[in-house]
């Protein structure tokens, strides 16, 4: 694959995304360039989805949304403030809706599933076409970092890094340590598994003390929704961000809190490469980017 190349996949009927090749990311890390990648895939949607049993999603006004959310909130954010919590899908939501107006090394992957394969016909797609059919910038496949991980090729980007003495920061929970296995140094951020979202901008208070002026500086993060967020008050600062959500789990699943997510359990049990066969069915219609237009 070329590494100006990109593949476009249908997401839905309305919404194609872009899946980029992982020599894009470490082209741009060695053009000395900074970025944001940023993920909504199923969860965020789900919980839109359970606002449906108060409002009529084709009547929805997208201002009225965090609310609607909030209340149907998922178990792990039960006890994040209103506050904070609708900020935090504002956020999302300024990032999706008027995607033509992020930066443009602002990027947003958008999946109707876990982001290793899509789903031509599921009721999230009500919410993802609303939100997203609005812009004419092409968005990414939410899956990205995921299928990097099953294929192996994220380790292409771990290289680089290793290689050229990136100052290496992850967001995570106390499991997350592991990831350290993959870097020649990494500081870990720890968070809870639960109701991280309350301590948000605490998180991005010590996410700015890990920032070195005079290195290159990267944060992998697993802040689910509060990822938009994150990027955004980071936007300003000498780093990349790149949300990897639970992607890394692929690669230790040696730790039992790890190999015991639903996605990697059922791989496990299938003896095979399933995942990666999923992965390459959707492989498919090689197009140039655009840099110009952001179109991919």
């Amino acid at each position: 694959m070329k590494n100006n190349s990109a593949k476009l996949v249908k997401l839905n009927n309305e919404l194609n995304v872009a899946i980029l090749p992982i020599e894009y990311w470490i082209n741009e890390l060695e053009n000395n360039k900074t970025f944001s990648f940023v993920k909504a895939n199923h969860g965020i949607f789900d919980t839109m989805l359970r606002t449906r049993k108060n409002i009529n999603p084709n009547n929805l006004k997208l201002k009225d949304l965090p609310l609607h959310m909030f209340n149907c909130r998922h178990k792990n954010n039960k006890l994040v403030s209103q506050e904070t919590y609708c900020e935090i899908i504002k956020s999302m939501l300024r990032n999706t809706y008027s995607y033509d107006k992020s930066p443009e090394n602002f990027y947003v992957g958008i999946s109707n599933s876990n982001g290793i394969w899509t789903v031509e016909s599921t009721p999230r797609n009500i919410f993802i076409n609303k939100i997203c059919k609005n812009s004419k910038r092409s968005f990414l496949h939410g899956g990205l970092i995921r299928r990097y991980s099953i294929s192996g090729e994220i380790f292409k980007l771990f290289d680089y890094l290793n290689s050229n003495n990136f100052n290496v920061n992850v967001i995570g929970a106390d499991y997350c340590s592991n990831y350290n296995r993959f870097f020649k140094n990494m500081n870990h951020i720890k968070i809870p598994i639960r109701n991280a979202l309350n301590d948000i901008d605490l998180i991005i208070d010590k996410a700015k003390n890990q920032i070195k002026d005079k290195e290159k500086n990267i944060f992998f993060v697993t802040l689910t929704t509060g990822s938009f967020y994150f990027c955004e008050k980071m936007q300003t600062e000498n780093c990349t961000v790149i949300d990897i959500g639970r992607a890394f789990d692929w690669l230790i699943q040696d730790i039992d809190y790890a190999k015991s997510q639903p996605w990697i359990k059922k791989d496990i049990l299938k003896k095979g490469n399933h995942l990666t066969n999923k992965i390459k069915k959707y492989d498919n219609l090689l197009i140039e980017i655009n840099k110009t237009t952001n179109n991919y």
